[in-house]
């Protein structure tokens, strides 16, 4: 199936915002998803400029340079400082509106309309998270509707009870929350909150959640800190169970162009004889190239380190544990 006009430009976006050196047209045209469309070398020079053309009319500069391949090649990239929105700041009570609105607005009838507005958001150094790299979503819908969930349940201040798969672990367990902040880190949804089973601070990842509902009866006695307290304390957890790695990945030939856009080597591989590419990553977040993995399916496999290896299988089990 072609891709959309609107997809390709997306796809374009997050391909040139996340490399620091210079890519040629020739890497664009088989990296980037939606070129492949493409029949002819002068077809794709056209389609190509024309989405030039278009990402500056709307005010995103493609810088060029020379690629390291090759100094003749012109290369391209966006520089993220160009397009970078100020940091946005939202209340709690204003986040949770925000994700209410975030559920409710994601009928097929406004695609066109949210594919727009996510090149607009990508353009300002927002970096939505794609389960494949086949199109462009708004986002998990489970997630959205757990987070408007918690955003009531916190404004109402409610105890709750959920069931989490932690990071590399593959059974899930009953915990009980005080939700304080529901939030967002590199484009993922969190909920921090006083743990009465652990009796402590804990932050949850909501794609590791499942089975969410108030406790009848029962409100929350802890007191809520400091809206910045909060804050800090969700970026420390985040920083503490997504590291930094570097890694292996296989991905299939024609497939996995998020994560060849991160990768800064690849060699050509052949895995269960299907035709691929081994492709060699340098600190990038353990948490992101574990759901690109898991998302590829049998398109792409984590080869190393062993710690992606165990988060992809994780990723896996939460997502088997969320639809039952």
């Amino acid at each position: 199936m072609s891709t959309s006009k609107s997809q390709r430009l997306v796809n374009l976006v997050i391909c040139l915002l996340s490399r620091e050196q210079f890519i040629s047209a020739e890497q664009i045209r088989y990296t980037v998803q939606g070129y492949e469309d493409s029949s002819t070398q002068s077809s794709f020079e056209r389609t190509f400029e024309r989405d030039k053309a278009e990402l500056e009319a709307a005010g995103v500069h493609l810088e060029t340079g020379p690629t390291m391949d090759n100094e003749a090649t012109p290369g391209y990239r966006i520089r993220r400082a160009d397009v970078e929105l100020p940091p946005l700041e939202l209340t709690p009570r204003a986040a949770g509106v925000l994700a209410i609105v975030s559920e409710v607005w994601s009928g097929a009838a406004r695609n066109a309309e949210l594919t727009g507005a996510l090149t607009k958001l990508r353009a300002g150094g927002i970096r939505p998270q794609l389960a494949a790299p086949v199109a462009a979503e708004p986002g998990d819908s489970r997630e959205l509707e757990l987070a408007a969930d918690l955003a009531e349940y916190s404004t109402k201040n409610l105890v709750v009870t959920f069931c989490h798969t932690g990071a590399g672990e593959h059974d899930p367990l009953p915990r009980r929350l005080e939700p304080w902040l529901v939030g967002t880190h590199d484009a993922h949804w969190y909920v921090v909150g006083y743990d009465l089973d652990r009796d402590d601070v804990r932050c949850f990842r909501l794609s590791r959640i499942a089975e969410l509902k108030p406790v009848k009866n029962q409100t929350a006695t802890h007191s809520r800190p400091p809206v910045e307290e909060i804050q800090r304390i969700l970026e420390e957890s985040v920083r503490t169970f997504d590291p930094s790695i570097d890694a292996r990945v296989w991905v299939a030939e024609g497939s996995g162009a998020e994560l060849r856009a991160h990768s800064h080597r690849s060699t050509e591989s052949v895995l269960d004889g299907i035709e691929g590419d081994e492709l060699e990553l340098t600190s990038v977040s353990l948490v992101t190239i574990a759901e690109l993995v898991a998302g590829a399916g049998v398109n792409a496999r984590a080869i190393e380190p062993p710690v992606l290896v165990d988060a992809v299988i994780g990723t896996l089990r939460a997502a088997l544990e969320a639809v039952r």
